[in-house]
């Protein structure tokens, strides 16, 4: 198995001093005598209990399992579990929500807000789908309570969520989505446009395939909202807009526009400013699992799950760097075999959070539980590559990723069925119907089968989440499925409430080649990072995994500080046609507050071996 050099104790699985830090100032509790935690297996042992406890039988024997699935970094539950879960518990564990959909009237924004306030104290994020907001133009016709559209409200849940987070390690993040036929969509684009900052929102807009075929026909594309008239002369029926309880909507037309002008101010935008980020919502849709059960309203704010109102994320990623063999040489191994084998300890552990976590409002604990959707990942990619000697932007590199995604998938599917004979399926489970979605017609025969037959604990399974500070942690391995950003760079990083320190990191891959071969040996082939790495290929990549995650994928494509306007607007295409269900991009000349910078100066010395 790969090794880590460093500080701080030979018998420390934590290899690194910032690690060691992010351990000791975010996941690191004190005991009801104020003893610190001796080391971070003190804090497996106290997740892996708590997590345990629920269990009717066999505690001792689980509490063990979660401890080995977690023990050297293998597995990484989400932070808030890992922060979070004790025998006496009473945190919510879940990191982050998607909100209500606010709409025209005074009542439906307060509750709304009300619930993001409740979701930032506990410590999530959340997403918000602002498309129920009439706007501007019909607000002031129909006189509805809230008469400035959606963009004024923007700013006030901004101001809410900074309020709540000040002097809390973990600051609030917020997604705003509306729709891409939404009249005040124009503005939206413009929303942090005359000195609005928005500092905790990310921005998105929902597109759908009527959309994009317009973009390809070059058709009129009419701004529309729906209306209670009983006879609208005016209305656009072709995609009224729907309503999962309810009868379909006949929606009113405020304008109309070049479905090619807008796409491309949209694109335009995105190459500027980094925003918004564009959501696939009829693929995110179509894909749903529970599609006969839920509506999708929005996404949590870093876009890997799909949530329908009051939907909690739960997620966990297994650490592919720790699961490789003789690495660097022509002997280098991926032991599938081990990895798969802890897949149902981490389907059940993190299945158990639903019993152990709080939640921010009884809805939300109802509508969780009633799918008890989980996001099994993966962490590492990039540097697993490298160790692997893959080059990230290959075809064998993609098979491997791909390959390994669906075998995961599989291996969770059949775990939940095993929970669900076990425990029972989750309550909003309908046989027939989930095993005629088109994402679960993926599974081999025997398993929908089963499926079917049995049941599943959990509607949804696999997610690939950014898994930044867990990643850190796990001895600063790369971030779920992204580029090594670089071989050595500037990162920001929280350490305080109060306080973002610049701090250097060094890819995980390279601190192991160094100490297995010395400062001075030339780095292989597979060493390239970001900037060397097509971001037509990034897409692909996340492309193979999607096929083989029922969620969905945090990704940010990396594009140069050159790169042509025409062919960055052509990603966004290459994305929709790949089947992703979004794609952001990133162009560090456009972005403020980015996470991190390149560091171009000379390579470390040799680290020591251990």
């Amino acid at each position: 198995m790969t090794e880590f050099p460093g500080p701080p104790n030979a018998d420390d699985p934590i290899r690194t001093a910032l690690a060691h830090r992010i351990w000791t100032s975010r996941y690191r509790r004190h005991d009801a005598d104020g003893r610190p935690e001796a080391d971070v297996r003190a804090s497996w042992r106290r997740v892996a209990h708590a997590l345990a406890s629920v269990e009717k039988r066999d505690q001792d024997a689980t509490a063990l399992r979660f401890n080995d699935l977690m023990s050297d970094f293998r597995f990484l539950p989400g932070g808030r579990v890992l922060a979070g879960a004790s025998a006496a518990s009473t945190a919510v564990l879940f990191n982050c929500f998607v909100g209500a959909r606010p709409d025209g009237s005074l009542q439906g924004m307060l509750d709304s807000i009300d619930e993001a306030a409740r979701i930032t104290l506990a410590g999530g994020g959340v997403g918000i789908d602002f498309s129920g907001v009439p706007p501007h133009a019909a607000a002031l016709e129909t006189g509805a309570d809230l008469r400035g559209g959606p963009l004024p409200l923007l700013p006030l849940w901004d101001a809410l969520c900074a309020a709540l987070s000040a002097g809390r390690f973990r600051h609030g993040a917020m997604m705003g989505t509306l729709r891409c036929d939404h009249p005040d969509l124009p503005a939206f684009l413009d929303a942090r446009k005359g000195g609005v900052d928005l500092a905790q929102f990310t921005l998105s807009v929902l597109v759908d395939d009527a959309f994009m075929h317009a973009v390809r026909h070059a058709s009129d594309w009419p701004l529309v909202f729906p209306t209670s008239e009983g006879d609208v002369g005016d209305s656009h029926l072709a995609r009224s807009w729907p309503a999962f309880d309810g009868p379909r909507r006949a929606c009113r037309r405020w304008g109309q526009v070049s479905a090619a002008g807008l796409w491309q101010r949209i694109a335009q935008c995105s190459f500027e400013r980094s925003e918004p980020g564009l959501l696939f919502i009829d693929t995110i849709r179509r894909l749903n699992p529970l599609a006969y059960a839920e509506e999708i309203a929005a996404v949590n704010p870093c876009s890997e799950v799909p949530l329908p109102a009051h939907g909690a994320c739960d997620l966990g990623s297994f650490n592919l760097t720790r699961f490789v063999h003789d690495p660097f040489t022509a002997q280098a191994r991926f032991d599938r075999e081990a990895l798969l084998a802890g897949v149902a300890d981490a389907v059940r552990l993190l299945d158990n959070v639903y019993e152990l976590s709080a939640f921010p409002t009884p809805r939300h604990a109802e509508v969780a539980r009633a799918s008890r959707r989980i996001g099994l990942g993966i962490t590492g990619l990039a540097d697993t590559l490298v160790l692997l000697g893959l080059r990230y932007d290959s075809e064998p590199a993609r098979r491997f990723a791909g390959d390994l995604m669906r075998e995961l998938c599989i291996a969770a599917y059949r775990a939940s069925v095993a929970l669900a004979r076990e425990k029972g399926a989750f309550p909003a489970f309908d046989g027939n119907a989930h095993v005629r979605g088109e994402f679960v017609a993926r599974l081999p025969d025997d398993l929908r089968a089963d499926i079917a037959r049995h049941g599943l604990r959990n509607s949804h399974l696999l997610a690939i989440a950014p898994a930044g500070s867990i990643s850190l942690l796990a001895n600063g391995v790369s971030s779920g499925l992204e580029p090594l950003p670089a071989l050595r760079l500037q990162r920001n990083v929280r350490l305080a409430p109060q306080t973002v320190e610049t701090v250097a990191v060094e890819s995980h891959a390279l601190t192991c080649f160094r100490a297995l071969f010395g400062a001075n040996a030339p780095l292989p082939a597979a060493f390239v990072d970001v900037r060397q790495i097509a971001p037509e290929d990034q897409i692909r990549m996340q492309a193979v995994l999607q096929q083989h995650v029922d969620n969905a994928i945090a990704k940010t494509v990396t594009i140069p500080v050159d790169f042509p306007p025409q062919r960055h607007e052509a990603l966004f295409r290459l994305a929709h046609s790949l089947g992703l269900k979004g794609c952001t991009t990133y162009r560090a000349v456009a972005a403020a507050g980015h996470v991190y910078a390149a560091d171009d100066c000379r390579l470390p010395q040799a680290c020591r071996r251990d």
